[in-house]
């Protein structure tokens, strides 16, 4: 492993994955599948390191998934955004490398885990499909924003064990992708000032109303 890489790695994470932000976002997507008797078993030492390789592998997970979006969008960056790691690299070889080590990292942590490592491989598969064959322009528009980000709600799907999947799994799934998409839309200078992005945030927030006051009733 040359200096260079590891230097590469470390300056791409400072700047676009500092684990200040998504650390307790990884925290977030692991309590949002828990069951009540998925809870309750997690309050144990072999239930907390359970939960524990839980919060990890979505640490992982979200940064492959970083890295990889950040690779397809290089050219745009290169232009909007110069000064960014990706933008300046000579070559992006390494930090394609570190895409594939993470995913391999991920699939260890979900063996481990029990959870559903093969719904990641497909979401991977996925995501190279997306990633090769659709048009940048598209992949930033607000509908290739919305598409992009039901990966998180999938991360949920995948870390809760199949004998736990209850069906509020899905209202938590849904929090969670209304949550990335009203954050997506209020974040984004670029797709924020879309004649669009107004009403869809407000549609959003309501249906996140709606998915919560829902919930309640479940519980």
């Amino acid at each position: 492993m040359s200096r260079s890489w590891v230097d590469g790695s470390i300056l791409y994470a400072r700047e676009r994955y500092p684990f200040r932000v998504f650390v307790p976002i990884a925290v977030g997507l692991a309590l949002a599948g828990l069951t009540d008797e998925w809870f309750r078993s997690i309050q144990g030492s072999h239930g907390s390191l359970e939960f524990l390789v839980s919060v990890v592998v979505t640490v992982t997970m979200m940064f492959q998934f970083r890295l990889w979006d950040d690779l397809a969008d290089q050219p745009y960056d290169r232009i909007h955004h110069p000064t960014r790691v990706l933008s300046k690299t000579s070559t992006l070889a390494p930090f394609a490398l570190n895409v594939a080590l993470a995913g391999m990292v991920s699939v260890i942590l979900l063996v481990l885990a029990e959870a559903n490592y093969l719904g990641f491989v497909l979401l991977n598969m996925a995501a190279a499909v997306w990633y090769i064959a659709i048009p940048i322009d598209w992949r930033r528009s607000i509908t290739g924003r919305h598409v992009l980000l039901l990966k998180y709600p999938v991360f949920v799907f995948l870390l809760v064990p199949v004998e736990n999947r209850k069906a509020t799994l899905i209202l938590s799934m849904a929090a969670v992708y209304l949550c990335s998409a009203i954050y997506e839309l209020f974040h984004d200078g670029d797709i924020r000032s879309r004649p669009a992005a107004q009403a869809l945030m407000f549609t959003e927030v309501c249906l996140l109303g709606f998915v919560f006051l829902y919930s309640q009733r479940e519980i």
